[in-house]
Parts: C-alpha cells; sequence; structure tokens
C-alpha cells in the first residue's frame, strides 16, 4: 500500500491554484505558520534542511529566507506542483526531487532539520510517514 495518498492526477490539475487555494482556505494564515516554523528549525549555519511534500515551495522558500546559506532539499510526488514552484524567484537553490514521504532517499541523520508544511493531511499512514522523516 503507498503511504501518500497523494492522487498525482489530482494535484496536476490544481497546482497553478494551489498556493491561491492555501491562502483562501487558511485565510492567509498559512505564511505566518511557515515563518514560525522556520524559526523553530533551528539550523546552523551552512546546514542542510529536508523538506518533505515541498509542493510549490513555500516552505523551502521560508527556511532560505529565514536561514541565509543553507541548503534546502524538498521532496514531493507532485512534478507539477514542483515545477510551478520552480518557476518562483529564490527557488533555484532548492534541490527538488520526486519522491514518496514514506521511502525518502536519504541516511538517517543526513539533514540538520526536516519540516513539512501540509503534507499530513495527504498521508494514508501518519505513523509511517512521521517515523520516516
Amino acid at each position: 500500500m503507498a503511504a501518500v495518498d497523494h492522487h498525482p492526477v489530482s494535484f496536476a490539475h490544481i497546482a497553478h491554484r494551489y498556493d491561491a487555494l492555501n491562502r483562501l482556505m487558511s485565510l492567509g494564515r498559512d505564511r505566518r505558520w511557515r515563518r514560525i516554523a522556520a524559526d523553530l528549525a533551528g539550523l546552523p549555519a551552512g546546514g542542510c534542511a529536508l523538506d518533505v511534500g515541498v509542493g510549490t515551495g513555500d516552505m523551502a522558500l521560508a527556511l532560505l529566507h529565514r536561514w541565509p546559506g543553507i541548503a534546502v532539499v524538498g521532496v514531493d510526488p507532485a512534478a507539477e506542483m514542483m515545477r510551478i514552484g520552480q518557476r518562483k524567484p529564490g527557488t533555484e537553490r532548492v534541490r527538488w526531487t520526486q519522491g514518496d514521504g514514506l521511502h525518502l532517499p536519504f541516511p538517517d541523520g543526513h539533514f540538520d532539520a526536516v519540516v513539512s508544511a501540509f503534507l499530513l493531511r495527504n498521508v494514508a499512514d501518519v505513523p509511517g510517514a512521521l517515523a520516516e522523516q
């Protein structure tokens, strides 16, 4: 059974308006939440963060803004979401990787911080996804 109930076709259909829908459904609170999460990441100078469920890259951008000089790797199963994100200014510093949040292609302890903004609402196996991260 797949760990992520990501329905890539569904995300492909909404990718171009995903950010606007997030702002609308959260009443704009998603931006503040990302800033707080980025602050809490506590990354060291030259550190590296993993954004699981990177989507269009807003969490990755918040990390890069808060912690200049870090590296961010973003993983997401939805290629179209990442294509939208790759067009945003500043995301050229993100290493985009298509993949599943339950089967991450990185060794344990590889990152200084692991974040995910809205991944868990799309995961069928939440305990498994959290254990993998």
